[in-house]
């Protein structure tokens, strides 16, 4: 029973809430959120952007699984459109770790790779290889996440609004490639 922080500046707000003291405990933030934070604050935002094309700037991180991320990048491009028009700008990473780990994925990864170039043909897009994760969301209007906790931690630390991809289904595929047994 009680409540746990990541924060402790949090603290304060949660007696207010009415949490009682003694079931508040701080369990502080993993270590690279702190490192990704400062990085956050050392870029010059203003700088950047203009050295940018003009628009909103709507951040996409990729994910390991290339049929989520196309999925939540197909949506993210129809509504941005939609919603933003003539001023969106995609600034789209795909993860690091975004490869198959076994010889029957290459063709289902292959197939969503091309699925993915024709995707962002003809779409406004901003160059983020050059720039860390962090300042991908110092720099970004707006972010589109699956809704991971670095993800969602990374936009709030930014400022930014984030909208976050919710399909039951996709949150167990994120818990199954989490580990997690039969993503429940």
């Amino acid at each position: 029973k009680g409540l746990l922080l990541a924060l402790e500046s949090s603290r304060q707000a949660a007696i207010d809430f009415g949490y009682p003291p003694e079931d508040i405990h701080f369990v502080g933030v993993p270590p690279h959120w702190s490192i990704a934070y400062r990085q956050m604050k050392e870029i010059d935002v203003v700088a950047v952007r203009s050295s940018l094309p003009e628009g909103f700037l709507v951040f996409v991180p990729g994910g390991k699984n290339p049929l989520l991320t196309n999925t939540i990048l197909r949506y993210s491009i129809a509504a941005s459109k939609e919603i933003i028009g003539d001023d969106f700008l995609l600034g789209f990473s795909p993860h690091p770790g975004e490869r198959p780990e076994r010889p029957e994925d290459e063709a289902l990864f292959a197939q969503a790779f091309a699925e993915r170039k024709a995707m962002l043909e003809g779409i406004r897009m901003v160059d983020m290889k050059s720039f860390s994760n962090p300042e991908r969301y110092a720099i970004a209007d707006l972010v589109i996440t699956t809704g991971g906790p670095t993800e969602t931690s990374a936009a709030a630390y930014a400022r930014n609004p984030n909208v976050v991809y919710y399909r039951d289904d996709a949150v167990k595929a994120l818990l199954a490639e989490s580990g997690v047994e039969g993503g429940n």
